[in-house]
């Protein structure tokens, strides 16, 4: 992948440079990979007043990178990569898509790859170097693209996304100055209003947080309507709790509110379904209380991939709300949850061997688990563990290591470890500097 670094223009992405193939649609008519690219993009990322449609998107995106236009492969190997509204991520498949597009400057296409090293995806290794030469170039191809004449509405929200976040900077580093930020917003905006769905969602969110703009809750919700309106899920279920709320000068309708969630819950998107069913659950806010409704809707979402519902399942089956308790198939649910990185499931399992809830205690088992959320930043993890070394209970007394897990959870303000070490003798001093001893074991800036 060295080659990926070397410096020359590419190609751009507003359909110029496809080749002149003609292809066969499903509608029998007969298009060329630019009106196919130009369709595709459009059905994946909400552009030209197109409402998104991820799974026909992607058809016609494959399409028109098989009938040979770059433009096409690098915005499919994206939407590979990242997994359009109802289509599941293939990193995989991604690289293998993003690779010639990315030798000619595609600037998406080396934004692919650049997260995939990153984050050693799709079979590629985790390296920063490579990751960071992606990034490099694809940051300038994004500003190539901004300064036509004609801008790219896509490399316009990119570029804005770039300047913030650190993938446009030489050492990596967000940067969140009031400058970046206001420049960051106009970029937004303006790509808002060449008709791009995520970008009209982004200024929105700014609008109503006063972020890089004047607040203006007003000029938020219109953008958040125009997002929404475009068929972009996250402005769906974000308009859904500004109606079910009565927020931004909207006034309250919880109907209406629950009617958006419902829309994009039945659609697939994963997050408003376990949101939905976190309603039902409870009964909150006015919410009639089903449970039966909620573990369906959390089942859905877990076996769709989402760690989170997959969680709130196992403990609706360890406390037998709206399925019957079957602590075993709740601890099965908390694994799923807990190995793709739920630090609460995993928290909740350690908790749940150690005491031998409904299961076989198993303290090492649990130790292990509870180790692996705090290491992760779950406060409450740490806390755990510090407690189960200093009582015995992870099968071990290790009063060193006890205090340490509870020093960590304590200067990150948790109360009750404080408290604990108190207890044994142990004075906490507060508001140590990031070269503390949270600092070093966690490292600055992790996320």
């Amino acid at each position: 992948m060295s080659d990926l670094t070397k410096n020359n223009n590419g190609c751009g992405t507003n359909g110029n440079g496809a080749n002149g193939t003609e292809t066969t649609g499903k509608t029998g008519a007969t298009l060329s990979a630019a009106e196919l690219y130009r369709r595709g993009r459009a059905l994946c990322f909400g552009l030209d007043g197109v409402k998104i449609d991820g799974p026909k998107g992607l058809r016609v995106l494959t399409e028109a990178a098989k009938a040979g236009s770059l433009e096409a492969q690098g915005e499919l190997a994206e939407a590979l990569a990242d997994g359009l509204q109802g289509t599941q991520p293939d990193a995989a498949r991604a690289v293998a898509v993003a690779k010639k597009p990315a030798q000619a400057g595609n600037p998406f296409a080396l934004d692919t790859l650049g997260a995939c090293f990153r984050d050693g995806l799709g079979g590629l290794p985790k390296d920063e170097a490579k990751a960071r030469a992606c990034f490099a170039r694809a940051f300038e191809g994004f500003k190539r693209l901004a300064a036509e004449p004609n801008p790219d509405a896509r490399a316009l929200c990119y570029l804005g996304c770039y300047l913030g976040d650190g993938r446009g900077s030489a050492d990596g580093k967000p940067n969140e100055s009031p400058e970046v930020a206001a420049k960051t917003a106009r970029l937004w905006r303006r790509s808002a209003e060449l008709g791009f769905a995520t970008a009209a969602a982004n200024i929105a969110r700014c609008y109503l947080s006063g972020d890089g703009v004047k607040q203006d809750e007003a000029e938020g919700v219109r953008w958040l309507r125009a997002a929404a309106n475009l068929g972009y899920w996250s402005a769906i279920s974000e308009l859904g709790e500004i109606y079910f709320y009565g927020a931004c000068g909207v006034p309250e309708d919880k109907a209406k509110g629950l009617a958006a969630l419902r829309t994009v819950a039945e659609a697939g998107d994963l997050e408003a379904t376990r949101f939905l069913a976190n309603f039902y659950l409870t009964g909150q806010d006015g919410v009639e209380q089903n449970q039966a409704e909620a573990a369906r809707l959390y089942r859905r979402a877990a076996e769709a991939g989402d760690a989170g519902s997959a969680r709130w399942l196992g403990m609706c089956y360890m406390e037998g709300q709206g399925v019957p308790k079957n602590p075993t198939e709740g601890t099965r649910w908390l694994l799923k949850a807990a190995e793709a990185g739920d630090a609460d499931a995993a928290r909740f399992l350690g908790v749940i061997y150690v005491r031998g809830l409904g299961v076989a205690a198993n303290p090492t088992e649990g130790t292990r688990w509870l180790r692996r959320a705090a290491e992760a930043g779950d406060v409450d993890a740490a806390r755990a563990l510090g407690i189960c070394y200093l009582n015995g209970d992870a099968g071990e007394e290790n009063p060193d290591e006890g205090v340490r897990w509870l020093l960590i959870a304590a200067e990150a303000g948790d109360a009750d470890a404080a408290k604990a070490l108190k207890a044994a003798g142990i004075r906490v001093k507060r508001g140590k500097s990031e070269g503390g001893l949270l600092g070093r074991i966690f490292g600055k800036g992790k996320k």
